[in-house]
């Protein structure tokens, strides 16, 4: 056999096509795979973070729980709200603030990813404000909440605030809503 033959019939040769197709595309797939668990763990971390400070501003006004004498405690809220986070194994920062119209729990928390050959660092802050006077409002700033979770990985990362003193607030993903305290 000559190198002509031969190179002719290693070209024709179908062996081991499925092992170097499956080596062009998994990686591809891995990547996919590992990027969606870590959406996932970081849409989990918001949610977790909302549900605890709006539970925590939620026990500073009703709850006996949270309250000494009947006005609501620093601690003991922050210290239920933490007992209320249940994200990923990162420690977030509350915060208790008496605002004019109710209780206000906000926390912040940095939550790192490490991929290998880069780490991405997401601040992330929320707050809870109870008790909303106005019905409407809850639903409009859930579905606001949604709307803006949604860009979590933008470079500015997700951020919720809410005043109550001023009677305004503001979402920095390009969404305003107005706060009102009746």
């Amino acid at each position: 056999m000559n190198v002509r033959s031969r190179l002719k019939a290693l070209r024709l040769d179908r062996r081991g096509t499925t092992a170097v197709e499956f080596a062009i595309i998994a990686p591809v797939f891995i990547a996919l795979l590992v990027g969606t668990i870590s959406v996932s763990v970081g849409l989990f971390l918001i949610g977790s973070l909302h549900y605890a400070v709006e539970e925590g501003a939620r026990c500073a006004s009703v709850k006996t729980a949270c309250q000494v004498n009947g006005s609501a405690d620093a601690n003991a809220t922050i210290a239920y709200a933490q007992s209320r986070y249940f994200g990923p194994n990162v420690s977030p920062t509350f915060t208790y603030a008496a605002a004019a119209c109710g209780n206000s729990v906000s926390a912040s928390i940095n939550y790192s990813l490490d991929v290998g050959l880069r780490t991405f660092h997401r601040p992330h802050f929320c707050q809870g404000l109870f008790p909303l006077k106005s019905p409407g409002f809850h639903f409009f700033r859930i579905m606001l909440s949604s709307l803006c979770s949604s860009m979590i990985f933008r470079k500015t990362g997700f951020h919720f605030s809410g005043s109550c003193s001023s009677g305004a607030g503001h979402i920095p993903c390009r969404f305003c809503f107005a706060l009102t305290c009746l």
